[in-house]
């Protein structure tokens, strides 16, 4: 089963522990897609918590962490300039993500508004 995680909002500091807990918990899914369509803002701690949980599913030999990043996004600047479509699966939309053979999903979202 594929796990999506749909970002909206603000995404930074203020709320990296949160995000990291629930990053940490997907990191034994065998497919998980981060959906960053919705972020209206991220920074490098969101960018790290996304690289750590990579090395973890390389290192756990799972398939690697597919993230959405549409073309007009503010997080497609970010990953462009940073070149992180080489160490992520980079594509336009969810259903992108996961195809469309009927496999099921699980969506979560995360809010960060919600402060913790």
């Amino acid at each position: 089963m594929s796990v999506a995680v749909i970002l909206v909002g603000e995404f930074d500091l203020a709320n990296s522990e949160k995000v990291g807990d629930v990053f940490d918990s997907l990191e034994r899914e065998a497919s998980v897609v981060v959906d960053l369509a919705q972020a209206a803002y991220i920074d490098s701690t969101c960018i790290s918590r996304l690289i750590m949980m990579q090395k973890h599913r390389a290192a756990a030999e799972l398939a690697p962490l597919t993230v959405v990043v549409p073309s007009r996004s503010v997080a497609r600047r970010i990953f462009d300039v940073v070149r992180l479509d080489a160490l992520f699966r980079v594509v336009e939309s969810i259903d992108d993500a996961v195809g469309r053979n009927g496999e099921t999903m699980t969506v979560r979202y995360l809010h960060g508004d919600d402060r913790q």
